[in-house]
């Protein structure tokens, strides 16, 4: 239902109707129809014989790409501060996550290396709009001091080199 008056203000060009019936609208729901409205092809006639939507003066078919969904881009996955950060080039999408580690571990004995690999999977969604694809990561998270970073339980010059070899991509 368009309600009363609800585009009468408004400056508009054309009307776009995704709808294959034409919804209620009321006569001065919009105060010019001397432009264009653009309509599903199987709804042409619909349109053209119902009230106000009769009242345009033109009465068009909709393109496929008025008709196809955009898809949300694909986000990605990083670690800020120690928390899984996603960002997307789709503004104002909603994040889908799953965080999992595939292996538990148990045993005997007062050495034991704490690595494990946690895989994230993320995609995003938008309401009109098809979901992003997935991005997937693996992160691998060391127990241990902060800043050890080849875990060997010490912070040291080694570590430095390390996160510089990062950086730099070596």
């Amino acid at each position: 239902m368009i309600y009363q008056e609800a585009f009468a203000n408004c400056a508009l060009t054309e009307v776009k109707m995704l709808a294959t019936n034409p919804p209620f609208a009321y006569d001065d729901s919009f105060s010019n129809y001397n432009i264009s409205l653009y309509v599903p092809i199987t709804s042409i006639s619909s349109y053209q014989i119902t009230n106000p939507w009769s009242k345009f003066t033109t009465v068009k078919t909709l393109t496929g790409e008025d008709l196809e969904k955009k898809k949300c881009a694909k986000p990605t996955i990083s670690v800020v501060d120690g928390k899984l950060k996603f960002s997307c080039e789709t503004e104002e999408v909603e994040y889908h996550y799953t965080v999992s580690n595939p292996i538990p571990a148990s045993g005997v004995g007062n050495d034991i290396p704490f690595s494990q690999i946690y895989t994230i999977t993320v995609y995003a969604s938008k309401t009109g709009y098809e979901n992003s694809d997935t991005a997937k990561a693996e992160i691998t998270a060391t127990g241990g001091k902060v800043g050890d970073t080849n875990g060997d339980g010490e912070v040291n010059a080694a570590d430095i080199v390390q996160i510089v070899n990062i950086i730099m991509g070596e």
